[in-house]
């Protein structure tokens, strides 16, 4: 629906309202009830408050936000009126190539537009639009769980080609007017659309330090080695145990016809085993080659 402000004449003022700025608007506003409702707190001090005051009227740097961007360049006649005629007529065109860039025309790309054309210094007659450009992955574009986080190929060329077709109507084409159009990363952003004309120093992350095969190969080793050893030293303990269950120079013959070897206590085993077969079997009675 149509936002009429009370001013004088009256104006739609969501005429130039898209899905874009719609989600730049949102944006804004939920970061500034994120911050203002910080005041609440009665216990804050004039400090405090006159902190949160300025995070909240912090200006935006829109050209730090993207990773790519679309320059349109406008140039042309040395002339400034007409320059400026044939600026303010572009400017007026210029949300419909921010709607060519959105669905149901174009996926995969979310346009951020700002709101205003730089001059380029030290060139007269020259001014360029910059459009903030977020690409999206393929799930995204199409809610397709199986394509998570795959990139698709966003071809935006026939969107510039519509939009070129709408400014060559300008005074039928002719006056010697140029409009081009650039993709820019955010690396080579020129100088001069930063504050102060100077590139804000890039904020440094520092890198983890992966671990070289050698020393891994080495700590692994390490660690079966430690392990070899543990198991040595279970063994040994294990039949030290047993050692000690009886004293270590205890006799053979404790008394007559008692044995307290294991290897003669194997052969009485066996002797009983040999009379339970022959019990069961009914046989004579085996005979010990002894």
């Amino acid at each position: 629906p149509p936002v009429i402000p009370p001013s004088s004449p009256p104006m739609n003022s969501t005429f130039n309202v898209n899905k874009s700025t719609l989600a730049v608007l949102s944006k804004e506003l939920m970061r500034g009830e994120r911050i203002s409702s910080r005041l609440a707190n009665e216990k804050l001090s004039a400090e405090e408050i006159l902190k949160i005051w300025e995070e909240l009227m912090e200006k935006r740097n829109f050209f730090l936000e993207h990773k790519d961007y679309l320059e349109v360049k406008l140039s042309g006649s040395d002339d400034e009126d007409e320059f400026n005629k044939y600026y303010g007529f572009v400017q007026s065109k210029m949300r419909q190539l921010v709607l060519s860039l959105e669905p149901p025309y174009m996926y995969g790309v979310q346009c951020t537009p700002y709101p205003k054309a730089l001059e380029h210094p030290n060139e007269k007659c020259v001014k360029s639009f910059f459009l903030g450009l977020d690409f999206k992955a393929e799930a995204e574009q199409k809610s397709d769980a199986s394509a998570k986080g795959k990139r698709k190929r966003v071809d935006i060329r026939s969107a510039i080609t519509y939009f070129k077709g709408i400014i060559e109507k300008y005074n039928g084409g002719e006056g010697g007017f140029k409009c081009e159009f650039k993709h820019v990363t955010a690396t080579k952003l020129p100088e001069w659309v930063f504050p102060d004309e100077k590139r804000p120093a890039p904020t440094k992350k520092r890198k983890r330090r992966k671990r070289s095969s050698v020393l891994a190969a080495d700590k692994d080793a390490d660690k079966d080695a430690n392990k070899d050893t543990n198991k040595d030293a279970t063994k040994d303990n294990r039949s030290k145990k047993h050692k000690s269950d009886g004293p270590e120079d205890a006799p053979k013959k404790v008394a007559d016809g008692a044995i307290s070897t294991k290897e003669e206590g194997a052969k009485e085993i066996s002797e009983e085993n040999k009379q339970k077969i022959e019990a069961k079997a009914g046989s004579e009675p085996m005979k010990n080659d002894k």
